[in-house]
């Protein structure tokens, strides 16, 4: 009796024994805990659990609300309007939910992202790569990219929690960037044990493509800069919020301008006078509206005929 006594008690002691041997080796070995998430394609986002979010139906202007179960994502129509201010870039449309202040992003062709910052056709990066906003996510060493905004980034200098993390191009994304100015861009993984940062293997543009220049004024400019000195997005030239403004792109000369659905750099405030010599009196009788260069010998210029607008002058001035 006493024998089948201990046999039984040494059998109950493997059987609760090796489970927790288990998962201490498990935890030895360094692996990282398995979380349910979410990726919502249209706006290359992840989501964790639980989380909930807005994204635009395709060939459609609705909007969805969506949370994240069980790793998929349950959705359906909300009423939307239009956002009182401007937080999408590209080009993008802002809609705001009715009911809560969560908005979303109307992208054009070739841009993704909670605000249509991520250009799904950047190939290569130019330079240092500081303005890199493509979707090249391994690094050098063959390991895919940390999330910006995952938790375990958010002691770390650089993540998606900064305040300034949208003009770092910093986001809830995996994407290669270099908003410390390093020499290329870079992310950071996971190796050794630890989260450290590490270059990215993202291609570097040849030379001549990165070319992005204007000549005197820049009135023929047509590249597709989109940023100021002080590294701020620009306005879409479409944007509402330009409807008073001179120069958007509402304007009948608009294409003449360069302006449109973009937010690249134009120089579209010309505006100066054409004169003749009429009756022994130098008179007004064109405003400058483009042309190629200021100028130039044999180059034709294209102007506002101003007698075409006396009698709106006159009105004006009686006033």
């Amino acid at each position: 009796m006493k024998t089948e006594l201990l046999w039984a008690l040494l059998f109950c002691g493997v059987v609760f024994t090796l489970p927790g041997q288990g998962v201490r080796n498990r935890f030895r070995r360094g692996a990282r805990p398995y979380k349910v998430t979410c990726r919502d394609e249209q706006t290359q986002t992840t989501y964790q659990q639980d989380q909930s979010w807005l994204r635009p139906m395709l060939r459609s202007n609705r909007v969805e609300y969506c949370r994240c179960i069980g790793g998929s994502a349950q959705c359906h129509l909300v009423p939307v309007r239009s956002c009182s201010e401007p937080r999408c870039f590209n080009g993008g449309t802002c809609q705001q939910a009715m009911y809560f202040s969560d908005f979303v992003c109307q992208c054009p062709d070739g841009f993704v992202g909670k605000r249509c910052d991520i250009d799904t056709r950047a190939t290569c990066f130019e330079d240092q790569g500081i303005t890199y906003r493509g979707t090249w996510s391994t690094a050098e060493n063959g390991a895919e990219c940390i999330n910006w905004n995952s938790s375990v980034l958010s002691l770390k200098r650089y993540n998606a929690r900064r305040p300034d993390a949208i003009k770092l191009g910093l986001g809830n994304h995996n994407y290669c960037r270099n908003p410390d100015r390093d020499s290329k861009p870079w992310c950071y993984v996971f190796k050794a044990g630890k989260y450290t940062s590490e270059f990215c293997s993202t291609p570097a543009c040849p030379k001549g493509q990165s070319e992005d220049c204007y000549v005197g004024k820049g009135l023929t400019y047509r590249g597709t800069h989109s940023l100021t000195t002080s590294r701020a997005s620009c306005l879409p030239w479409s944007s509402r919020i330009l409807i008073l403004k001179s120069y958007t792109a509402w304007r009948t000369d608009s294409q003449a301008l360069g302006l449109g659905r973009h937010n690249y750099c134009r120089y579209g405030d010309s505006g100066g006078p054409l004169v003749c010599m009429i009756d022994k009196h130098m008179t007004l009788v064109g405003i400058i509206s483009w042309g190629i260069g200021c100028g130039q010998k044999d180059v034709p210029g294209v102007y506002t005929k101003v007698t075409n607008y006396i009698d709106w002058i006159q009105d004006n001035m009686k006033q």
